[in-house]
């Protein structure tokens, strides 16, 4: 129950901060400089980093969380993923080039200028991830 909590608390934090400072509502937003070419600094709130390293995290966590439930004689409720979940190395893969594409996709949208899209796609993926992972740790903890 705890980790459910903390995993909500923790998304919804990063997406209220991440979405105030793509809104610009005069809010203090803290910013860094990304260089994304030579000489053509890109300022951008830190939360979207942040989103990136969540989001990367939730990944993980749905990784291990489906191999400890499968191991327990749970089965995949998603149907897309039922081939490969029972294999650790092709979900694991299918994992790693889903979240590089998400990324890839939000760094492509920050970078043609559509800023709040690039945030609210990361927002949209964090919370969809975090629906993901709040339901298999209820798996886990129901098969303990």
């Amino acid at each position: 129950m705890f980790r459910t909590i903390a995993v909500t608390l923790l998304v919804a934090g990063l997406s209220t901060s991440a979405a105030r400072a793509a809104e610009g509502d005069g809010s203090p937003a803290i910013t860094t400089t990304i260089t994304a070419m030579p000489g053509k600094p890109a300022s951008r709130p830190a939360s979207l980093p942040l989103l990136y390293a969540s989001f990367a995290g939730l990944q993980a966590f749905d990784v291990y969380s489906t191999r400890a439930a499968l191991s327990n004689g749970a089965t995949e409720a998603n149907p897309l993923m039922q081939g490969i979940a029972t294999n650790t190395a092709g979900l694991t893969v299918a994992k790693v080039v889903g979240t590089a594409s998400v990324i890839y996709m939000s760094e492509h949208l920050w970078r043609t200028n559509h800023r709040k899209s690039a945030v609210i796609t990361m927002i949209v993926g964090n919370g969809l991830m975090s629906m993901v992972a709040i339901h298999n740790a209820g798996v886990l903890s129901r098969q303990h």
